[in-house]
């Protein structure tokens, strides 16, 4: 009766282990290197982010959904030229941006103001909210959701990257391709903006 090799199993166990434990560097060196199917564990590590910054851009959840997939696909066939100066979540987050910039331009769709989504979640401190509470959250929620549509797309662009993706000032220049002095005026100037719209939710006034 043949005998099972438990070393290798145990062997094989904890090679899966240490790749679920390395960095995102570390991963990408290793599908080069030729395990390919390693590159599943950088798709699950980025796939939501990438995702809803493909939705606040189309705004169609089928649309952003292949623009997700062909964001992975392109960044799988020119994984051998990351070189790791940027994270890989900004370097993917680059790659979805051109993806459905180019998938706007040839669908000849409006302009980015009436394609970014503003489906931001937000988190409440207690774990078991009555309903009224979940009712006003919903409220609060709709209101900010509005504020933040009614935003210029450069403003809700950056501030997508900035506070859903947690791009830095510089990622997000690179991503945007704009001074990194100007995405801190863009976020400074959408805070402001936000504030002023919110404040009359604030004070009662709605």
């Amino acid at each position: 009766m043949p005998q099972t090799d438990c070393r290798k199993d145990d062997r094989t166990l904890s090679h899966s282990t240490d790749a679920s434990q390395a960095d995102d560097n570390e991963l990408v060196k290793r599908v080069c290197r030729g395990e390919a199917q390693l590159f599943r564990l950088l798709i699950e590590r980025h796939q939501q982010h990438i995702f809803n910054l493909c939705y606040r851009m189309l705004r169609q959840f089928e649309e952003a959904d292949d623009a997700t997939q062909d964001t992975f696909l392109k960044a799988y066939r020119s994984l051998k030229q990351f070189r790791g100066d940027a994270r890989l979540k900004t370097w993917l987050c680059r790659i979805a941006r051109n993806e459905c910039l180019n998938r706007l331009r040839h669908e000849n769709m409006a302009s980015l103001d009436k394609q970014l989504a503003t489906d931001y979640s937000f988190q409440i401190a207690d774990s078991t909210p009555s309903p009224l509470e979940l009712i006003e959250q919903r409220e609060t929620q709709s209101i900010v959701h509005e504020a933040i549509n009614k935003l210029p797309h450069r403003y809700r662009l950056v501030i997508t990257l900035f506070h859903l993706n947690g791009l830095s000032y510089e990622e997000i220049s690179q991503v945007m391709e704009i001074p990194m002095g100007t995405v801190k005026t863009h976020i400074f100037r959408a805070r402001e903006l936000l504030k002023s719209k919110l404040q009359a939710f604030v004070e009662g006034k709605i």
